[in-house]
């Protein structure tokens, strides 16, 4: 029998314990943070929440040289909380994001689903010559990259009122009769 992490709970960090990390922290860490507003009327459109793209310098110092780490990071704020995500193609399959969608967006014709890949192209990376949308049983299919023949992209859910119900990332679309 393997060792099974859910066996082990992990403590809670006291309040105490965090605001020494957080003072050590602003004691010992240089960093310079960049915050710019994602303009796009098609996030508008699908989401309620305020969309920024945020780039964090940090500048460490050592004996006879610096250091500098660029992290790229998309901040999500929706009903008070804000998400910080690098890797969009989890966070827009995630319950959050699908929380944010507004419900007066619907799925139902070429507009709307040229509207919702205009949006993700905001926030989520993609190839232009392998870009492709198509409906596959039922479910809305967006392809943002192909390699190795197979399709990596999202696949969308949507009620009878086309109301998006959920969406999945997937690495493997099967590309056949596209």
């Amino acid at each position: 029998m393997g060792f099974a992490y859910d066996n082990f709970p992990s403590q809670a960090i006291s309040e105490e314990d965090i605001s020494q990390i957080k003072e050590a922290l602003g004691r010992d860490l240089v960093y310079e943070l960049e915050v710019a507003p994602i303009k796009s009327r098609w996030l508008v459109q699908l989401s309620e929440a305020n969309w920024y793209n945020c780039e964090i310098s940090i500048y460490e110092q050592y004996e006879d040289m610096t250091s500098t780490s660029i992290y790229e990071l998309i901040a999500f704020e929706h009903n008070g909380e804000v998400t910080f995500f690098e890797e969009s193609s989890e966070f827009i399959a995630s319950a959050t994001f699908l929380d944010s969608i507004k419900e007066s967006f619907v799925l139902r014709d070429e507009i709307s689903i040229e509207d919702f890949e205009l949006a993700l192209d905001q926030i989520n990376d993609y190839e232009r010559k392998e870009k492709a949308r198509f409906e596959r049983n039922g479910l809305f299919v967006f392809i943002r990259k192909e390699p190795f023949d197979e399709g990596r992209g999202f696949i969308v859910r949507t009620n009878d009122h086309g109301i998006i119900a959920g969406i999945e990332y997937s690495n493997e679309i099967p590309l056949e009769g596209v």
